[in-house]
């Protein structure tokens, strides 16, 4: 099989879909010929080039999409999958965002917000093969549609540390660029209730963060280093807004390197995600939290199961390499 891969890989992009991209490619490529499309450099070029993929042997092709990703005005993946349409090969669009529920929301992104979500209806309507990253969008668009769509998670940008563990100096660990689902505030009210203890963040931070006597910050890292910077702490923190699903790769990444996660339960959460288990769950609010990290602090091998079983969860669900068979699997589904 040969696979056409369409993406924005700009430089000096780090981390989020650049690295998705450049790992899905190197696992679709064990398989099959896997050809990168870098729609960032000349999108015109690209799309000469999709109208001709089945006279060159083309047999699928894979869009990375969210409604910014080439640029919030930029109607190039309406077009890509346009043409995508009128070839017979099977085209397979992956929304890391699709159908938000806050587009219009703020006055100021009421423009920005409402073309966004007309672009990700016109390219949900034209791809062959929709798919997204966790069970509440599946959900979202039955609702909307009627049409089921099926789910690939989103896999760990950092490999798993096999090499020499360091010590365990910081009580947890929070992972990836600031965003605004990330509730930082909250998180430095909980590292208030454990005096003397510091929290590391991984990845860059704003300015208040990088000054906070609790908090150590290492600014972007090598994927390894990112890995081995992880096993520094006894927990991976996710308090967000959304909390834990199969669309973080922040917690993706704590989970494959075997880190027990501490996370909010909310309405975006995948139920395969169970308390105790897999994952150690708090209520979303400050005190629900510490009451865990303390919970857990006095049970260390419950603290460790909940760690394998998370990596048993991440190998046996969200590795690239079952993505990669799901993807195949679809493609199969989709010339029968």
């Amino acid at each position: 099989m040969k696979i056409a891969l369409f993406s924005p890989v700009v430089s000096p992009q780090k981390g989020g879909v650049a690295d998705h991209t450049a790992i899905l490619l190197e696992a679709l490529g064990e398989e099959a010929e896997a050809v990168l499309f870098d729609a960032g450099k000349d999108p015109s070029k690209i799309l000469m080039q999709a109208d001709g993929l089945q006279e060159r042997g083309f047999d699928a092709a894979i869009v990375q999409y969210t409604p910014n990703l080439y640029g919030w005005k930029s109607l190039f993946p309406i077009r890509l999958l346009k043409r995508l349409r009128g070839s017979e090969i099977p085209a397979l669009t992956l929304f890391h965002e699709i159908f938000m529920p806050e587009y219009g929301f703020f006055l100021r992104k009421w423009l920005q917000g409402s073309y966004d979500m007309l672009k990700d209806r016109r390219c949900f309507a034209l791809s062959s093969i929709p798919v997204v990253t966790c069970a509440y969008r599946a959900q979202s668009i039955f609702r909307r549609t009627g049409k089921r769509v099926p789910i690939l998670p989103i896999f760990s940008n950092l490999p798993r540390w096999n090499g020499q563990k360091p010590s365990q100096e910081f009580l947890f660990a929070v992972f990836g660029r600031y965003h605004s689902d990330m509730r930082l505030s909250a998180i430095l009210d909980v590292l208030t209730a454990f005096p003397g203890q510091k929290a590391l963040f991984i990845g860059e931070a704003p300015a208040f963060l990088r000054s906070h006597p609790q908090v150590e910050t290492t600014g972007f890292l090598l994927p390894e280093a990112a890995a081995h910077a992880l096993h520094r702490a006894r927990f991976f923190m996710l308090f967000d807004k959304r909390g834990i699903s199969f669309r973080k790769g922040s917690s993706a990444a704590a989970l494959r390197n075997g880190i027990p996660v501490v996370a909010n339960h909310t309405e975006w959460t995948d139920p395969v995600f169970q308390d105790n288990v897999n994952v150690a769950f708090f209520d979303g609010s400050v005190a629900g939290a510490i009451a865990r990290i303390k919970a857990l602090l006095s049970d260390p091998d419950g603290c460790r199961r909940i760690g394998e079983e998370g990596n048993r969860l991440y190998e046996q669900e969200m590795s690239v390499h079952v993505v990669v068979q799901r993807i195949f699997r679809l493609f199969r589904e989709a010339r029968t």
